[in-house]
This record gives structure tokens, sequence and C-alpha cells, in this order.
């Protein structure tokens, strides 16, 4: 329950915060030389923000599938790369440090973004098999090299734990398994 608790509160702070999210905490790096440097995610008042996993996610959750995959795609191709397609642009330590009030509602965020995000993951790998299995390998193999950046960008040391294991799920179940093997977390007909 302490995990959920910290995802919830990490989840909302760095939606509030996307520039703070992003800050180094070296003490080596000079306070006017961060601010000089530009982030990877624009400020939240932007006027032209980047598109991102997030918007891709918004876009999963009101019905809009092949708006959201087609965008997977394009990020996975795109100079954004994992930055756009990172969930959270924070660490477990940046996520552990939060208060305890914003790492419960960032824990709640992340939670409904991570279902959202391996329902969007399960749909790219249903529609890379569908591909394959209709003879069209390069979409297919479109589709699964970005999968395969998708769970990269949101695996390793850079992003809180609960999001790390869902990417390390989607590589070993979706990404992993040849395309004419039925993934281990296929959709049921209710999933969206």
């Amino acid at each position: 329950m302490k995990l959920h608790s910290r995802l919830l509160a990490a989840s909302i702070v760095c939606s509030v915060t996307l520039n703070g999210c992003d800050r180094q905490q070296s003490s080596q790096v000079d306070a006017g030389a961060a601010e000089a440097r530009p982030s990877p995610r624009p400020a939240v008042e932007s006027t032209v923000p980047a598109p991102d996993i997030r918007e891709l996610l918004t876009k999963w959750s009101v019905g809009e599938e092949d708006a959201a995959v087609a965008g997977v795609v394009e990020l996975s191709r795109s100079a954004a790369g994992a930055d756009g397609l990172r969930l959270y642009a924070m660490t477990e330590q940046q996520f552990a440090a939060l208060p305890v009030e914003q790492r419960t509602a960032l824990q709640s965020e992340m939670l409904d973004s991570l279902q959202h995000l391996r329902a969007l993951a399960r749909e790219i790998r249903r529609r890379a098999s569908d591909a394959a299995a209709a003879g069209r390998t390069d979409e297919a193999d479109g589709l699964i090299e970005s999968l395969r950046a998708l769970a990269q960008a949101n695996s390793g040391p850079q992003v809180p734990l609960a999001v790390d294991m869902v990417a390390k799920a989607i590589q070993e179940k979706l990404v992993d398994p040849p395309l004419d093997a039925v993934p281990a977390t296929a959709p049921t007909p209710s999933s969206p």
C-alpha cells in the first residue's frame, strides 16, 4: 500500500511541475546553467506543447485508439524519442522524496496512466500481429519497434519503480515473443 501512495503522489506532482521533475539533482550542476538549458518537456504554460505519451494516453482514454497508436509510432521515430515516450521524468528517489500529500496524489494519477499504457501497448501488439498475419511485415516490424521504444523509454532508473515494472512487463510479454505467438497479456473483448 505504501508503494501505491508514493506512486500516486509522484504522478500528480510531475504532471503539475514537469520542468521540476526533469532537473538534475547533482550539486555539480551550476544553477544558472540548469536554468539556461532547455527542458526536454515544455512548461505546462507553453502555447505549442510538444506531443508526448500523456496526450496519446488521453486520446486512448476517450476512444481515439487509431490516433493513439499512430502517435506512439510517430513519437518513436521522432527527435523527441524517449523523452516524448517517457511517462514520468523522475526517478524513484525523487518520487520518494516528495511530501506525502504529493506522492499520494501522483500515485493515483500514475496508476491510471499505467492502466492506459498497458491497454495501448496490448493494442499495438495486436495490430502488429494482425499485420504480420496478413503479410504486411514492414508494418508489423514498425509497430513492434515502436512498442520496444515505448518500453525502453519507461524502463530503468530514470523512472519511478512502478513505471519500470510495467515497462519491463510490456517488453517481456508483448515485445519479446514472436509475432505468431499469442502474448501472455492478450486483451479481452471487454478491455479498452
